[in-house]
């Protein structure tokens, strides 16, 4: 990939703050991290995957687009 791959993320889903979502077993998810502020649209797909790994009770959402992809795969 290239070296400057966190750019491209952010470019992918027009982010600017990138956050990180370890789903756990490689796969991590980078979203938004100014979803909420930026007021977007809630990501269902997204949410239940981040719900997957959190505590029970977790209400956070996620919020706008997301790039999922193994761990290895942004080394």
């Amino acid at each position: 990939m290239d070296r400057n791959w966190l750019k491209q993320i952010e470019r992918l889903i027009s982010a600017n703050c990138l956050d990180s979502v370890d789903l756990r077993d490689g796969p991590i998810m980078f979203v938004d991290d100014l979803g909420y502020s930026r007021g977007l649209p809630q990501n269902t797909e997204a949410t239940g995957l981040y719900h997957k790994v959190c505590k029970p009770g977790t209400t956070h959402q996620i919020k706008g687009d997301v790039v999922t992809g193994r761990d290895e795969d942004f080394s």
